[in-house]
């Protein structure tokens, strides 16, 4: 059973002997928070908050491949260094996950400024290029843009920006009240949502989103974040 998705290569599951934490076989996704790994990520033209932007969006999608589904774990080696298992997940009808995340190259990440990157053809944002692709999408299909946009489930999003003090930077995930805000919220939303809480890479701030299927209930669960972030950190 899979408990968390952590990024997008990387789960934690449950074992006879508790839990264990698994990285998919000939996948490195981009983080989607600061550490170690994600220094060697950054270049000049790829900022911080780009990478955790891609790496957010390659979790979500590996949350949707195994959403519902009954998952199986072939374990095809163990990562000494950070003592976890390495393998490769299958759904019950077989389709392996692995390959699936990397044949289809989810690797376009964006938010709702427009802010679009797609990495196979550019490191930034460009919104000339995410005009022409587009273009190109209704060209290949033959469909308009209406028809494209018939299937998308608009799910409301909310972004609240925190002030923090300097002492508080680097601090957010290291407070109990804050992170057990976070967890509660994701019980809530209960897999028909999700919460990202980063902090600034250029400014004093902890950006709190949180994405639903009811806007009400967003708000309220954004605030009540945003609210222990401010308790603790301002």
């Amino acid at each position: 059973m899979i408990l968390k998705v952590f990024d997008g290569d990387t789960v934690l599951i449950k074992t006879k002997e508790g839990t264990a934490s698994v990285r998919l076989t000939g996948i490195d996704c981009y983080e989607t928070h600061f550490n170690s790994h994600v220094v060697y990520q950054k270049t000049e033209k790829n900022s911080y908050e780009e990478i955790f932007e891609k790496g957010e969006m390659a979790k979500l999608r590996l949350e949707q491949l195994i959403k519902n589904k009954n998952i199986f774990l072939e374990i095809t080696g163990m990562d000494k260094k950070y003592s976890r298992l390495v393998g490769i997940l299958y759904t019950s009808d077989g389709m392996n996950i692995n390959k699936e995340m990397l044949k289809n190259g989810y690797n376009i990440g964006g938010e709702q400024s427009g802010h679009i990157i797609m990495l196979d053809h550019a490191t930034t944002g460009d919104g000339q290029l995410t005009a022409a692709m587009l273009v190109k999408v209704m060209q290949d299909t033959g469909k308009n843009l209406s028809e494209l946009c018939r299937d998308i489930v608009d799910y409301p999003q909310l972004l609240v920006n925190v002030k923090i003090t300097e002492s508080g930077k680097g601090k957010w995930s290291t407070v109990p009240a804050i992170t057990e805000s976070i967890s509660a919220a994701e019980r809530e939303l209960a897999g028909n949502g999700r919460v990202l809480v980063r902090e600034s890479g250029t400014e004093p701030l902890v950006r709190v989103m949180v994405e639903g299927k009811d806007m009400e209930m967003v708000k309220r669960l954004a605030d009540s974040i945003a609210d222990e972030v401010r308790n603790s950190l301002t």
